[in-house]
């Protein structure tokens, strides 16, 4: 358990509970407002594609939403503090009386007493921060279904379409294709579905890499209960450790979920930039421009990557 100074010259725990309950009153609306914007007002990156929109990128108001909960958390551990001071000072006062009076049952009972109540007030801290996250990950299981779902699509649409391109050129039975198509334009069309691949799994990635960040904390928040359950039980040493145990488990499986989800979410992109190859093999790449433009893409892709975790 956290220690407390008990110095009489700090703030009275009343007054921290209330400015503490003030800036989570304050900060809540705000996350109501994070959370519709995620569910109301947001997109995959692929419905952002080529469109004039006021709509917010998924991944953003993700961010937004996972920042302002934090805030809040901060807040109510705080809060939760200031009212374990209080219970302590409350207590240091009984316990005085009672050792001036030398009466030695009645500090037992009162240290019984007050361990009782203290662990039962960090399981219902405990409990409702897992009802708290349990919230969060069910609004980030909506939008990463919809939002994966969305950019699943668009790369299926697309890669469709440039295996039928393919087909086309490499099935064409004329030596030449001059005339078949504008080569140049050709190869900006496929420098630009490139882009849009790169753009879009990188978009995947991070909206995967939200939603585990959000399975994680659940994950903590459960053990959190559990612990605190434990402590109520009066379990042993083991029993902790396999909580602890339980706990790095869930973590790995929550890490290799996402490893096999974003490899599975690579395939599809992975075979039309194979395709686009082809294509471009075809129809006589310039191989330094070729290579030039894979450049250039791969460029912004980590621009747009580092902007995204900044």
């Amino acid at each position: 358990m956290i220690a407390v100074d008990l110095c009489p010259t700090r703030e009275p725990s009343p007054l921290l509970e209330e400015h503490q309950q003030h800036e989570i009153s304050t900060l809540t609306p705000n996350y109501v407002l994070a959370i519709d914007l995620l569910d109301r007002e947001s997109d995959a990156g692929s419905r952002l594609l080529n469109t004039r929109s006021d709509r917010v990128q998924m991944t953003a108001a993700m961010d937004l939403v996972l920042h302002v909960f934090r805030k809040l958390e901060i807040r109510y551990q705080k809060l939760a503090e200031a009212r374990y001071e209080w219970e302590r000072r409350s207590k240091t006062l009984e316990l005085g009386v009672l050792y001036t009076n030398g009466n030695a049952a009645g500090i037992k009972s009162l240290e019984q007493e007050f361990t009782a109540a203290e662990r039962l007030q960090v399981l219902d801290e405990a409990q409702e921060k897992d009802k708290r996250s349990n919230r969060l990950m069910d609004f980030f299981d909506r939008a990463t279904v919809r939002g994966l779902g969305d950019n699943q699509t668009y790369v299926d649409d697309l890669l469709a379409k440039i295996r039928k391109l393919n087909e086309a050129i490499l099935n064409d039975g004329r030596q030449s294709t001059d005339g078949f198509y504008d080569a140049d334009e050709l190869r900006q069309t496929l420098s630009t579905a490139q882009e849009a691949l790169d753009f879009v799994l990188a978009d995947s990635r991070t909206i995967l890499t939200k939603s585990n960040a959000a399975e994680n904390i659940l994950n903590e928040a459960d053990y959190l209960v559990s612990v605190s359950k434990g402590k109520i039980a009066n379990a042993d040493k083991p029993m902790f450790q396999k909580l602890q145990e339980d706990r790095s488990k869930e973590e790995s499986k929550i890490v290799e979920k996402m490893v096999v989800r974003m490899d599975g979410m690579a395939k599809g992109p992975a075979e039309a930039t194979i395709l686009i190859q082809k294509i471009l093999a075809k129809i006589g790449d310039n191989a330094d421009q070729h290579q030039e433009r894979i450049k250039r893409a791969l460029e912004e892709a980590k621009k747009r990557n580092a902007a995204k975790e900044g």
